[in-house]
């Protein structure tokens, strides 16, 4: 079996070139990059390079070993991505206030999932129809149906919420009450 640290020092060589560039690239002696080849060359029991005056050139078997090992580093990458990102869990609690519409029809139905993916955050949702002032404290999210007025917030909008008027034809086609022609003088359900 072969030391995986040789196989990254011959993959580094094979794609600078050159003893000095791969040692510079791994921050290590040239000696370090050459004696880390020779080793992987015996383990493997193949010569991978051939040294030249300054520089190499990799065998044919030095060209399907780098090959190879191409794939692997970008696999060993892949799970390095995913150990990173699978380590830093989110933790903690998390206040959001919300209007008790838009937390029950928009949010709410998104929280099983959320928390099924982070499941070490804790959300405690507040249906309020008041502006929670996040400067003291009382929340750390605030979903709000007005401009923020703080100047220390970050804000971004995240929706836009479209209201209509209805009413069946029969009532739309009365006159208004009082013949004004103006709509105020309408009953409305709210």
């Amino acid at each position: 079996m072969f030391d995986w640290q040789d196989l990254q020092y011959f993959l580094v060589l094979a794609d600078t070139g050159t003893l000095s560039g791969a040692a510079s690239k791994l921050s290590v002696e040239h000696a370090t990059v050459g004696r880390r080849v020779t080793s992987l060359e015996s383990a493997l029991r193949l010569k991978l390079i051939h040294r030249l005056p300054r520089s190499i050139r990799l065998t044919e078997d030095g060209k399907a070993i780098a090959m190879l090992a191409r794939s692997m580093a970008q696999g060993a990458g892949t799970i390095e991505t995913y150990a990173l990102r699978a380590s830093s869990t989110l933790s903690g609690t998390v206040r959001i206030s919300v209007p008790p519409t838009v937390g029950n029809y928009c949010i709410a139905p998104h929280i099983r999932t959320f928390r099924e993916s982070h499941p070490a955050l804790k959300i405690v949702m507040e249906g309020s129809p008041d502006i929670a002032p996040l400067d003291r404290g009382v929340a750390d999210i605030a979903v709000r149906m007005v401009k923020p007025e703080e100047g220390s917030l970050v804000a971004r909008r995240i929706g836009t919420i479209r209201f209509g008027l209805y009413a069946s034809r029969a009532y739309a086609a009365r006159p208004p009450r009082n013949g004004s022609s103006s709509s105020m003088t309408r009953r409305w359900i709210m």
